[in-house]
């Protein structure tokens, strides 16, 4: 129990696989890594804060529709940046000193076609979690279909993600429960039978 407090997964196993070694510098390149991320992301914040602050002067919808637009691009770099340092930095530096040999923390996300392989891909951590403590159980053990279970698993996954905001922040603003909930529910249902290419140009510009 005491390597899972520590160990890079949330689902508790009573044995994981490990590695024969710590390699040291794999454990600094993530750590310097981790510090330039830190670093732009402090400089992404720099940029993009003055824009959110003009969108309360706004007078019309035209200077508002603009200044959002300009604010997409560091928006989805600042997206990409935290995915990095939390799922790939972070979670791989404590993952070679613990020798946490399962290290599929997340997939190719960015060629998902389907919002329902985008979620699965795109944090593998919490997907795991959810889907050995709340979508299994609601499934076999609730009755509940398949559908139902994963729409429950889902609602659960956005309350958690809008609690842990809430704690970090110190106030409930719940745009990413609303976003779960609301547009990412019928994005789902919408993609789910999409395969062509096009539906991935569509995740993209979602995503924006």
């Amino acid at each position: 129990f005491l390597f899972f407090l520590f160990a890079p997964t949330l689902v508790y196993r009573r044995h994981y696989p490990r590695t024969t070694c710590i390699h040291w510098g794999a454990v600094v390149t993530r750590l310097l890594e981790g510090i330039g991320v830190v670093y732009y992301t402090y400089l992404v914040f720099r940029w993009v804060l003055p824009q959110f602050d003009r969108l309360s002067v706004f007078s019309d919808y035209t200077s508002f529709f603009a200044a959002r637009v300009g604010a997409m691009g560091p928006g989805m770099a600042l997206m990409f940046l935290g995915h990095y340092l939390i799922l790939h930095t972070w979670q791989n530096m404590f993952a070679e000193l613990t020798r946490f040999a399962d290290r599929r923390f997340y997939e190719d996300w960015w060629n998902a076609r389907t919002w329902e392989v985008f979620y699965r891909k795109w944090n593998g951590v919490v997907h795991e979690f959810i889907k050995e403590y709340a979508y299994l159980d609601l499934h076999e053990l609730g009755g509940l279909t398949r559908t139902q279970a994963m729409g429950v698993a889902f609602f659960i996954s956005a309350v958690i993600h809008e609690w842990i905001i809430s704690f970090v922040f110190g106030g409930f603003y719940p745009i990413l429960l609303l976003l779960f909930g609301g547009p990412g529910m019928l994005f789902i249902v919408l993609t789910r039978r999409m395969r062509a290419r096009v539906w991935s140009v569509f995740l993209w510009l979602m995503l924006g």
